[in-house]
């Protein structure tokens, strides 16, 4: 675009015409957020969801990159994540599921799965960069009993017993 008023005049950069035409030609990147819109998993069963949203830069797609972390491991406690998004010309966001997998029957605890947006000229980080879906754990909590089988015991010659259990 060129643009010529077939005049020489002094112009301020900061000008809020000259600002606006730049912001037309050259929109600033939109900024990314990412939020856990259902944060709550559990292992083989209802996964969670992190939705990636933008409030500009509607006129194409993008394409969101992340990182994964957390203490679940892709592959056993969730299905692998791609690590990138794309949304939609249009649309202001996407939501990706977190599959939960259920391939133990040891008991873990809760794990959390960590998206974090990578850094891209494309865009920037919005207020929120990183969003946590927690996986709770469907095994039972063992549990560690001690009995004493044989109670009585002697310093010489009657020997006591004890019985540890796991469940």
């Amino acid at each position: 675009v060129v643009i010529w008023g077939g005049f020489n005049i002094d112009y301020d950069a900061n000008f809020p015409w000259v600002a606006a035409l730049r912001d037309v030609l050259t929109p600033p990147p939109p900024a990314i957020d990412v939020s856990a819109s259902d944060p709550a998993a559990s292992e083989g069963g209802d996964g969670g969801l992190v939705t990636f949203s933008r409030t500009t830069g509607l006129i194409k797609d993008y394409t969101v990159n992340y990182t994964v972390g957390g203490t679940a491991t892709a592959g056993v406690d969730y299905a692998a994540l791609g690590g990138s998004v794309v949304i939609p010309a249009g649309q202001t966001s996407v939501t990706v599921p977190v599959a939960t997998l259920n391939e133990n029957s040891a008991y873990e605890g809760a794990e959390s799965v960590v998206i974090t947006l990578a850094a891209d000229p494309a865009y920037v980080a919005g207020a929120s960069a990183s969003a946590t879906v927690s996986i709770a754990d469907d095994d039972l909590v063992p549990v560690v009993t001690l009995a004493a089988t044989d109670a009585t015991a002697a310093e010489t010659g009657d020997t006591g017993r004890y019985t540890l259990t796991r469940t």
